[in-house]
């Protein structure tokens, strides 16, 4: 599901109208509740507040467990439920790998009881000097019992080789899925979700960073007169640059269109500046060439927005005090960074 990002005056105002709602059903500000009040408040999902107000309706109803019943079915997205549906199908082989082995544990201790048994009877019988064709059906019935364990043990082999394929086979596709909701499939760069989880972490962390905006210049007329598919190859160019630049545990993602983010860790806005510059005379080095007429396009620039992290600085203010740079970068003629000095 696509949320609508609310502004930050939008989302203050939203705010003010969740909490009390909450408080009114009793309901615990957890991250799970406060996203299905503020989607019911804002109403940009009908059939969440439908559900939401028919929900409420029930005399008794618990509204905590129904928060919980309506995220799973509005709002989680299809990346997340895949991850879901592969831990599930892990505890099922877990719980099979379990009662095969337990059922082979309980075939062993029947094995060990024939065995003693038989060692029992077999000198029972060496005591009162019996026949050999007595002697014979112990051994016989003892061979059987081996014949038995070992079929056993083969079927437990066999389990345990095709519970170790399916969770190999399922161990790849949760690697795949959490990696395709952590990454831009386009680029390979970290998405606009790991982006917002990133700076979330640093500023409750009250760790120094600084945080830098990039948006290539004029793509649009680049997609128009090269096509899109062209545009696509140039933005994971343009992505690679990027991460190649990111050193020191700096981390690069993908905003979103042709707009790119950088993270800082430790980095103030002098140092975040000239990391952005480096960047900026890396992109203008790019050369490429059009496959269809073999001309070299022109030259790719982009523009910068830079900041450093204050004291009350949420995800939102801090992304809009950078791309607040970025325009001023736009309108002072692209291909430059923003501010200019230290501030």
């Amino acid at each position: 599901m696509n949320v609508k990002k609310d502004s930050f005056l939008e989302s203050t105002i939203f705010f003010k109208e969740t909490i009390p709602l909450m408080m009114q059903y009793k309901v615990p500000v957890t991250p799970i509740n406060y996203a299905i009040w503020y989607t019911y408040v804002n109403k940009t999902h009908p059939e969440l507040n439908r559900a939401l107000d028919k929900g409420i309706s029930v005399p008794g109803r618990n509204a905590d467990s129904l928060c919980d019943s309506l995220y799973d079915e509005f709002l989680i997205n299809e990346k997340e439920k895949k991850i879901s549906k592969i831990k599930n199908n892990l505890v099922v082989i877990a719980e099979d790998l379990f009662k095969n082995t337990n059922s082979a544990l309980m075939d062993a201790e029947l094995f060990q009881d024939a065995v003693m048994k038989s060692l029992c009877d077999i000198e029972k019988l060496d005591k009162e000097g019996v026949s050999i064709s007595d002697s014979m059906d112990v051994v016989r019935e003892l061979i059987h019992g081996i014949g038995e364990i070992r079929n056993s043990t083969n079927k437990l082999k066999e389990n345990l080789t095709e519970n170790k394929n399916e969770i190999l086979q399922l161990r790849s596709q949760l690697e795949t899925s959490k990696k395709e909701a952590r990454e831009d499939a386009l680029t390979g760069l970290l998405n606009r979700r790991m982006l917002d989880e990133s700076l979330l972490n640093y500023i409750n962390k009250k760790d120094k960073f600084s945080f830098v905006m990039i948006d290539v210049d004029h793509f649009k007329s680049f997609n128009d007169e090269y096509g899109h598919l062209f545009g696509d190859k140039v933005l994971r160019l343009i992505a690679n640059k990027i991460k190649e630049r990111c050193y020191d545990s700096a981390e690069s993602y993908r905003f979103g269109g042709e707009e790119f983010a950088v993270i800082l860790p430790g980095k103030d806005i002098l140092s975040a500046r000239q990391h952005a510059e480096t960047i900026r005379k890396t992109l203008e080095k790019i050369s490429i060439s059009d496959r269809k007429s073999g001309k070299k396009v022109r030259m790719i620039t982009a523009s910068f927005g830079v900041t450093q992290v204050i004291v009350g600085d949420t995800v939102q203010s801090i992304i809009e005090r950078a791309d607040g740079n970025l325009l001023k970068a736009k309108s002072n003629g692209r291909n430059c960074v923003m501010p200019r000095s230290e501030l």
